[in-house]
């Protein structure tokens, strides 16, 4: 099996997940905040553009992409994810250029929900979309007759977040099966915010000449820089570190807090204070968010179990899984290592984000593969029930020719969650032999 070399992933996929998702949330609105200072010293469209341009030359850099120059079909699908994205980060920056910060990001949730609910069109999906519509006309200002062309923008902002959605699975499931997957996404967004922006440079140099718009100061571009690392690269990297950690399903849940968050950052950072109907409008988009389904086929594309890059755009998992418990295999004294620190944490979590599992009747595969010859293996029988990080079942690298998957756990495995330790030893020739029980 390939390993991913250990890099700065294998530290981030330590970190505590609810302080990295809040950690990100800041960071992103925080650089919003910091872009609606410098709209008086260059167009919101300009600032978009030199974040999404920033963004994406930081994360290249952190990545260092080596299949650039080798794969050109995925450097054209990243370029089509960039592409929307850099739409979609002017046209909200339009949008908070003119209607408050937390206002916008409410609106804006009207994609991401949209896709989900039509994606199901279920009960759960209609009163989501209910719940969004309600929150949108809250802070839009409809009541009152004051609907904004800021509040117009922040549509057009979620019509793209939702193209993201959908356009962001179809590129994610192009890694199906690969080991490092989160990585590759972020690779892969990286690269293409980074071809989007030099792809567009002519175009934005040519509108701003046409009308008149200086070149901005030096010192507003040093700060587009930090826009691009506040609201591009920290959290991109952070919400895959997040979605490896808790899984899809959660994760749904935690963006939830990012209306709030883009409230508070704008009351904090800009003294945005919501109206009564803006509360209530927030708290609406919210509750949108907590019904939209977690478990949701991609909007557009045929009922399949690949899975994409976003919540909203999960897909069912696989049943051609082998029967038997979940075990762990691994050398005896790493196991008694884990025992005396109350979790095992083996270097395929830190490398590619997740721990092997098998089911007993397939652990031979790993173990002819990994382990031949060797009579100091244990095998970890596991409760699921008793583990808290989410395991998916997936295909191993390269897949196996019958078809099978192999159980991840996207999470330390706590010793409490292990409920016996067999002893696993080859036969006479070095090879295991597939077991149907212990």
């Amino acid at each position: 099996m390939t390993r991913s070399p250990s890099t700065w992933s294998s530290r981030l996929s330590a970190a505590p997940v609810w302080p990295a998702f809040v950690a990100g949330a800041v960071a992103q609105y925080g650089g919003a905040a910091v872009a609606v200072g410098l709209f008086t010293q260059a167009p919101p469209s300009m600032v978009g553009w030199l974040r999404t341009l920033f963004g994406g030359l930081v994360v290249v850099a952190v990545t260092r992409p080596s299949w650039v120059l080798s794969a050109p079909r995925r450097v054209v699908r990243a370029a089509m994810l960039g592409l929307v994205t850099l739409s979609m980060n002017i046209v909200f920056y339009e949008a908070i250029s003119r209607v408050d910060l937390g206002v916008a990001v409410a609106v804006e949730f009207l994609g991401p929900v949209a896709v989900a609910a039509v994606g199901t069109r279920g009960a759960r999906g209609a009163a989501s979309l209910v719940a969004v519509a309600v929150g949108v006309v809250l802070v839009s200002g409809a009541p009152a007759g004051t609907v904004t062309v800021g509040a117009l923008w922040a549509v057009g902002a979620g019509v793209l977040w939702g193209g993201y959605i959908v356009l962001g699975a179809r590129v994610s499931a192009a890694h199906e099966g690969a080991v490092g997957r989160g990585r590759r996404g972020i690779e892969d967004l990286g690269v293409g915010l980074s071809v989007a922006a030099v792809a567009t440079a002519p175009v934005v140099v040519g509108v701003s000449v046409l009308t008149g718009v200086s070149t901005p100061p030096a010192a507003a571009v040093a700060l587009c820089v930090v826009v691009g690392v506040l609201s591009s690269a920290v959290p991109y990297v952070l919400d895959q570190v997040v979605l490896t950690r808790v899984g899809r399903a959660r994760f749904a849940l935690l963006l939830a807090l990012l209306p709030v968050t883009a409230a508070l950052v704008g009351a904090a950072a800009l003294r945005q204070a919501p109206s009564t109907p803006e509360i209530l409008g927030i708290a609406a988009v919210v509750g949108a968010i907590l019904l939209a389904p977690r478990e949701v086929p991609a909007f557009g594309t045929p009922r399949s179990p690949r899975r994409g890059v976003a919540p909203w755009t999960v897909m069912p998992q696989q049943t051609n899984t082998p029967p038997g418990p979940l075990v762990h295999l691994c050398p005896k004294p790493t196991w008694l290592a884990a025992h005396s620190h109350g979790r095992l944490e083996p270097d395929s979590l830190h490398d590619v984000g997740f721990i092997h599992l098998s089911a007993l009747s397939q652990v031979h595969v790993p173990a002819n593969a990994l382990f031949r010859g060797r009579d100091d293996l244990v095998l970890l029988e596991i409760d699921p029930q008793r583990v808290p990080a989410e395991i998916r079942w997936e295909d191993g690298d390269p897949p196996h020719p019958d078809g099978w998957q192999f159980p991840h756990l996207y999470g330390p495995l706590p010793v409490t969650a292990v409920t016996h330790v067999h002893p696993y030893r080859p036969g006479p020739d070095g090879t295991f032999s597939s077991r149907a029980s212990f």
